[in-house]
């Protein structure tokens, strides 16, 4: 029997990654604070939860993933957040993308309450999101994401356990640090071109047929 999953965030990345969750059988219990962005989840069978804590407390492995650390910890550590209501023995996965000094004081709150922890930024894009094709960068204990390597498959095609907590953030960081200079580079070439009287869609144009699949601003992460 699949555990029952709790899903905290239904923005452009979340609200699919849920929907995958429901299509692989899961039961799944969701929240986000604009409530009407669960409705098409409801639709599919989720449940809705009042809040944050009502989620953990009907979840075995809750996932969160929130725009920014402020919607982290109000999530987490509000008066009716995750650690409110979290189960002895459950899973927290964070997936959203914060520091790793975070991520280790999650995982110490999570350990105090007798649950376990794991930090799991991905990267993929909304397009990984929908197509389940993402990919987890994991920071915890190997035998935590044991537990939850299924739930994980149902959403994403890899996960790499990259070290303890703060590892996945880390290196999720340093992808986001690689993409910014692919962008900014884009930028210059793009400038380059336009200060030429050229148009800019041509050298976007070279580009899509110059890289195909592999060039990645043009894949997105």
């Amino acid at each position: 029997m699949k555990s029952p999953v709790g899903f905290i965030g239904l923005g452009l990345m979340g609200r699919p990654m849920a929907a995958n969750l429901l299509k692989a059988g899961y039961d799944v219990t969701v929240w986000n604070r604009t409530a009407s962005r669960a409705d098409e989840l409801l639709a599919q069978g989720a449940k809705r939860a009042a809040s944050p804590r009502d989620v953990a407390a009907a979840s075995e492995v809750v996932f969160t993933i929130v725009s920014d650390p402020p919607a982290l910890e109000s999530v987490l550590w509000g008066e009716a957040g995750v650690f409110a209501g979290l189960r002895r023995g459950s899973v927290l996965v964070d997936s959203s993308t914060v520091s790793p000094a975070l991520e280790r004081r999650a995982a110490a709150a999570a350990a105090a309450q007798g649950a376990e922890f794991l930090e799991a930024p991905v990267t993929g894009g909304t397009w990984g999101a929908e197509k389940g094709e993402l990919v987890f960068m994991v920071g915890g204990e190997a035998e935590t994401l044991k537990r939850v390597e299924a739930v994980l498959g149902a959403m994403g095609k890899r996960w790499f356990h990259l070290g303890p907590y703060g590892a996945g953030q880390t290196v999720k960081l340093a992808m986001n640090l690689l993409l910014a200079l692919e962008v900014e580079a884009f930028a210059e070439a793009l400038a380059l071109v336009t200060r030429a009287g050229l148009p800019g869609e041509r050298l976007f144009e070279v580009m899509q047929t110059s890289m195909g699949r592999s060039g990645s601003i043009s894949k997105g992460r």
